[in-house]
């Protein structure tokens, strides 16, 4: 059995209104367009209306109950779950519903619109991107209607792990690791399932504020409960709630929306509590008022006073990691025995890549790349998925230098086997746990003595490799000594 709704398709990369961040009222603008809602004439592209739309209410188009005031305000059923599965999105479909997933194809997160499955189950979706490759998306073209994203056949796997994942480094593990009972059974994804009311064609009304299915701050909020933080760090779906509030009003990046309490979210829940002048954080308690306003504000709101970097400077931990870093990079290199490729600055040719397609760029020769780039790919590409900031200097200059040799998710595998826990790549909760009384410099001494231990036993596996040997021994070596004269 197969079923295909013929949903109209639109690109978010040719929008008139932020392109780069509104795959979201993209989506919504699909399946209001194929059950026929009229748009206003405001803008030539009826995407672009819709984006409109969302400004002009004051809702959040990235987040779930955002779209689903905006579908229901305009006539549609907006049936949204946060708890959705592959069974769902198929049963939707098969009762003439169509269906709007949010999920991590993108670092930032990215929503989609999924509109039918053939004989095998495999999803058809109208991507507002283009097309996803592991290795990153053929984006549309931002000046000619190429509609590459257009009923792309995804595979259940495909849709399962970006659904379900809390970030796009963990979309990319489930993909690799997830068997076909994990693929089918997990059940935590951000689903609308879109509809047109009872009663026959769309009638738009007023946008309601009330929602169909309770969120976990809402519920708290209903029932007046107090909860500590110990209780709230430990509820995923809880944190992640709070970290989409953090996004809304302007103190986290969509990045940082994973559902694990790290350092970025308890800063940035630091910095609210202090803007509307609550003492949360101290007293460890949270309860009604607390809750109260993080539901109900909008717009970034006034920090009273927090450390922050000069604009358009470098951490400064960052800078001082780079001063090492940079040092033992170099300029271009293209050896034909490093397994990595061309790289510029530390930069791979892949990485460079990875980095031009996400900024909707075409791709160049690493060789070329400029400095802003290099900085920006240290700054979003390492330091900060790594967690490195979180971390005491010494600490945070070896396990950034890691990632830089070894990517993020080796970086953080190495730091597991210091504190002594399963190496899985994943910087969850276990992993801050176990940091939090090892944030020191022995720590970071145990992870260079890993990174000689490492560098020695792959020349074993690949003798290929021992030319570059005693460069990487030279390197840790210093590292070493430059931790140690901080």
């Amino acid at each position: 059995m197969a079923i295909n709704h013929n949903v109209p398709y639109f690109s978010q990369e040719d929008n008139q209104i932020e392109p780069w961040r509104t795959c979201g009222p993209t989506s919504a603008a699909m399946c209001l367009k194929y059950f026929n809602v009229a748009d206003l004439g405001s803008f030539p592209q009826y995407e672009d209306d819709v984006k409109a739309r969302f400004d002009r209410l004051g809702i959040d188009h990235g987040a779930p109950d955002g779209i689903r005031r905006l579908l229901e305000g305009l006539g549609l059923r907006d049936d949204l779950t946060l708890k959705g599965s592959l069974s769902d999105i198929t049963r939707s479909l098969d009762s003439g519903e169509i269906c709007i997933l949010h999920g991590y194809w993108t670092g930032p997160g990215h929503i989609l619109v999924i509109r039918g499955y053939n004989d095998k189950g495999d999803l058809l979706v109208n991507d507002p991107a283009g097309e996803w490759f592991y290795s990153g998306y053929s984006k549309n073209s931002q000046f000619s209607p190429d509609n590459k994203g257009e009923n792309k056949l995804y595979s259940r796997r495909l849709i399962s792990s970006a659904g379900n994942a809390f970030s796009l480094r963990e979309a990319l593990v489930f993909y690799d690791t997830w068997d076909s009972s994990k693929i089918e059974s997990t059940a935590t994804m951000w689903l609308h399932r879109v509809s047109l009311q009872q009663g026959g064609g769309p009638k738009p009304r007023d946008i309601s504020g009330e929602k169909k299915e309770p969120s976990k701050l809402g519920e708290i909020l209903k029932n007046n409960r107090v909860i500590n933080l110990n209780e709230l760090t430990a509820d995923q779906e809880l944190v992640r709630e709070i970290q989409s509030r953090l996004n809304a009003i302007g103190l986290l990046k969509l990045s940082d929306v994973d559902g694990n309490f790290g350092n970025v979210t308890k800063n940035a829940l630091t910095r609210f509590t202090d803007s509307v002048f609550l003492n949360n954080m101290n007293t460890g308690l949270f309860g009604k008022t607390f809750f109260q306003k993080l539901m109900e504000i909008r717009g970034t709101p006034i920090v009273i006073t927090f450390p922050i970097d000069p604009p358009g400077s470098l951490p400064k931990k960052l800078a001082t990691a780079l001063k090492f870093t940079l040092k033992w990079e170099g300029g271009f290199v293209d050896h034909p025995f490093d397994l990595g490729g061309p790289t510029n600055k530390g930069i791979t040719q892949k990485t460079y890549d990875s980095y031009r397609i996400a900024k909707g760029l075409p791709t160049k020769d690493v060789k070329f790349i400029e400095e802003v780039e290099v900085m920006e790919i240290y700054s979003e590409m390492y330091w900060e998925p790594s967690e490195a900031d979180s971390m005491i200097l010494p600490l945070a200059i070896v396990h950034f230098d890691t990632a830089v040799l070894f990517g993020v998710r080796g970086a953080v595998e190495f730091l597991q086997e210091a504190l002594g826990i399963t190496a899985d790549g994943i910087f969850g909760p276990q992993t801050e746990s176990e940091l939090r009384p090892n944030n020191n410099k022995e720590t970071a001494l145990k992870i260079i003595a890993g990174r000689i231990a490492y560098h020695r036993w792959r020349v074993r596996q690949n003798s290929s490799q021992d030319v570059f040997l005693q460069g990487w021994l030279n390197r840790a070596n210093a590292l070493r000594e430059f931790i140690t004269e901080l």
